[in-house]
């Protein structure tokens, strides 16, 4: 499958490159048309980055330059291995820049020359040398059009990126991604995961995977007992898994062998949070507002906290936090359920930055440090709620964690003002 080089550029990751070149004439089919390389050789930078200076070809035939000749290029490292077709200019050239791979070493980028029937007449060859780097946020490699908008580290280590119907993988902490091909019809996807279990639903599927997503069982008898589509998927501390089909709540106390259905929700059946105390009490925002069951979902109480809820969160210690943004975010720890009630006990407070409330979401716990998201700052990390550090700041759309500590996040926003140099998925393997 080929793509437009501007696909191709965002798509290849970092890499420095010490480039030469080598001709290739056994794929030519008795043409005089040649691809040679003109310049950009023996250039060097971090993987991941784009050389700073362009790669040059010029085409000709019979020695003369052969203007709107059909280009294409290919890089091995990527399950997408080809960008183009585009042509030569006016005076035969054709210009390339090279955004390097995560491949320490020696990389490859192969250009050819083809006729209208895509039969390849010509080809160069460069080669490069990729240089480690350790620190800082680099560009995710073989992502077309960088398609992520949610991601999910699994306990194996493995990450999971999802877009529309195509899920993506990458198994050395998102420097590099595959396509996990598994859905047969498009659809935006929910992923849910609890330990080695995997659930995704898309497209009216319910999947379920306990091999990293190598292979798949269908649960459509879940999907069926829940009335059709799915909008909400969530797994609880307790493995309690929770599903919303328009505004009517179900519960599954077995890992979605069987679904009960417990209550019509109070409100449209948006949530945006949703939480289960160690008691068992349930707790889940809407777009505004908390609400709680004492009774595993039968009946529900409305509550209002001062100003805007915008998330919740329970820790692997059954810690329940919830903020709220309005004069300030603010971060609580709820307690006393025991009592059939709770507390709000104030953790930390943020001040809002110009423009934008500062409110918390996507709040995660990994190796006892916790990450959330905070409007107007960028993706946050604590170990004791008194320090924090900024370890990506601007906007952020989702992020994850690895247990090897390694951090992913995506801006889905920067593909509205798509350039050649624009990044939306970015991995540090040391924040």
């Amino acid at each position: 499958m080929r793509f437009n080089q501007a696909y191709f550029i965002t798509c290849v990751t970092i890499s420095i490159l010490f480039i030469s070149c080598k001709k290739n004439h056994t794929d030519n089919i008795g043409s005089n048309v040649k691809i040679e390389f003109v310049a950009g050789n023996n250039q060097s930078d971090t993987t991941g980055r784009i050389l700073k200076d362009s790669l040059q070809f010029r085409v000709t035939r019979d020695g003369v330059p052969l203007p709107g000749a059909h280009l294409y290029v290919t890089l091995p490292a990527c399950s997408y291995t080809s960008a183009g077709p585009f042509r030569a200019n006016d005076h035969g050239m054709a210009y390339f820049p090279w955004k390097l791979n995560s491949t320490v070493g020696r990389q490859e980028l192969k250009m050819y020359v083809t006729d209208s029937l895509d039969r390849n007449l010509d080809s160069v060859t460069a080669t490069a040398t990729g240089l480690y780097f350790d620190h800082g946020w680099l560009p995710g490699d073989c992502l077309p059009d960088n398609r992520i908008i949610d991601l999910h580290a699994l306990s194996t280590g493995r990450i999971l990126g999802c877009k529309d119907n195509v899920m993506y993988y990458s198994d050395n902490n998102g420097i590099s991604w595959q396509v996990l091909r598994i859905f047969p019809q498009p659809g935006n996807i929910l992923v849910a995961n609890y330990g080695l279990n995997i659930f995704a639903y898309s497209g009216n599927y319910l999947l379920h995977s306990v091999d990293n997503g190598a292979t798949w069982t269908s649960l459509q008898n879940i999907v069926d007992s829940a009335g059709g589509s799915i909008s909400y998927l969530f797994i609880a501390r307790s493995g309690n898994v929770f599903i919303i089909n328009d505004a009517n709540l179900f519960m599954s106390t077995d890992l979605l062998k069987t679904v009960v259905k417990k209550s019509l929700l109070p409100y449209g059946g948006i949530i945006s949070g949703f939480c289960e105390a160690p008691d068992g009490t349930l707790l889940l925002i809407d777009e505004y507002n908390l609400y709680v069951s004492h009774d595993t979902g039968t009946t529900w109480t409305e509550s209002y906290p001062m100003g805007f809820v915008n998330s919740l969160f329970s820790d692997d210690n059954g810690d329940i936090y919830m903020s709220i943004s309005g004069a300030e975010g603010d971060l609580y720890r709820l307690s006393g359920f025991g009592a059939g009630s709770f507390q709000l006990n104030l953790v930390t407070s943020f001040p809002p930055m110009p423009g934008t409330d500062a409110g918390i979401t996507r709040m995660t716990k990994v190796n006892n440090k916790y990450y959330f998201m905070l409007d107007g700052y960028g993706l946050m990390r604590t170990d004791d709620f008194t320090s924090f550090q900024n370890i990506k700041s601007g906007d952020i759309y989702s992020y994850c964690v690895t247990t090897s500590n390694s951090a992913v996040v995506c801006d889905p926003f920067l593909q509205m003002f798509y350039t050649n140099n624009s990044i939306q998925v970015e991995y540090n393997i040391n924040p």
